[in-house]
């Protein structure tokens, strides 16, 4: 399956990141072999409730969280079900969000239609400051970063269904898997964790310069998330992603050396801490890989999620 890059998302790119012809990247990655797809228990489904017209013509009615919410499905045969509700204002604060939110006590994902027109409007702010960013490309990089922000979220589920260790910290662990599910799994490849960089640079032209509150947030420094995306993105073909290394933001040679290998053990890690959920017709799962023997709590899953979470939400105000 090939995963090439919209243009629309390569011409911002080519100011905002690369500065340079950014190719188009291809690779297949190759399933197969006699592995068993483990037992189904849950899927994942999305509902909308009724949004802006211009962020639901972007975003339900492209059917952009339909194919995330199909990708997931096909990698990976989780233990329950996970709901995505996109929600207006009232529910939003109800549950006292303003940005995407995973619920473990609900197993829901909240993903609010105002943080749509919230980044809609840090990216035409950065098409402003941007000779050649048009509003046509803007929404297409908007709508490819709603969908990562959705990867996002639901790796958060995933995570908490799965019983994942988290050894970074949810939100950069979150981030490694909306990753992987971005450019193994989404037809759409390398333009999404690309594009929620370019609105993480929006973001921090915004915001300008980190406050103590930023320093301390557990969800990182804008320009560090996006960063971490570009890496992903150069280490999964570094010759074809080159245009990556020059340019404003470019991505320093002393970080791009180490990308290659981080890549390479991210998509093995995610495969193997996942193995017992992958099914055989997704790409995650390599051939003729045998998962690990499951380990059980003793005092049931339900118990150690209680005492994991604590009653807490796991990811809230800000999934991009």
């Amino acid at each position: 399956m090939s995963r090439i890059l919209s243009s629309k998302a390569g011409t911002v790119l080519l100011s905002l990141v690369a500065g340079a012809t950014l190719a188009s990247a291809a690779w297949w990655l190759s399933t197969g072999g006699d592995a068993d797809d483990p037992e189904a228990g849950g899927e994942v489904s999305v509902v909308f409730s009724q949004g802006p017209s211009g962020a639901t013509r972007l975003i339900e009615d492209s059917r952009r969280f339909d194919d995330v919410v199909e990708a997931v499905n096909t990698e990976i045969a989780l233990p329950r079900d996970l709901e995505v509700r996109v929600v207006g204002d009232r529910d939003a604060a109800d549950q006292g969000i303003s940005g995407p939110t995973y619920v473990p006590q609900e197993h829901v994902v909240y993903f609010p239609w105002s943080f749509v027109l919230d980044s809609r409007r840090e990216l035409e702010a950065l098409s402003r400051r941007t000779p050649g960013f048009t509003p046509k490309e803007a929404d297409e990089v908007l709508a490819a970063a709603m969908q990562f922000a959705l990867y996002h979220e639901l790796a958060h589920g995933i995570i908490d269904a799965a019983g994942v260790p988290v050894l970074a910290g949810h939100e950069r662990t979150a981030d490694s898997l909306a990753t992987v599910l971005s450019l193994v799994s989404d037809e759409r490849g390398e333009a999404l964790p690309l594009s929620i960089a370019v609105l993480e640079f929006a973001a921090a032209g915004t915001r300008g310069a980190p406050t103590l509150a930023a320093y301390a947030d557990d969800h990182g420094l804008d320009r560090q998330r996006a960063f971490d995306a570009i890496c992903a993105v150069y280490g999964s073909d570094p010759e074809g992603h080159d245009g990556l290394l020059s340019g404003p933001n470019a991505l320093p040679p002393t970080r791009a050396e180490l990308c290659p290998y981080d890549y390479e053990r991210l998509v093995d890690d995610w495969r193997a801490v996942l193995a017992d959920h992958l099914t055989s017709e997704g790409t995650l799962l390599p051939p003729g890989f045998e998962p690990p023997p499951q380990r059980s709590h003793p005092g049931g899953r339900d118990q150690v999620e209680d005492e994991l979470h604590g009653g807490q939400r796991v990811a809230g105000d800000g999934g991009k």
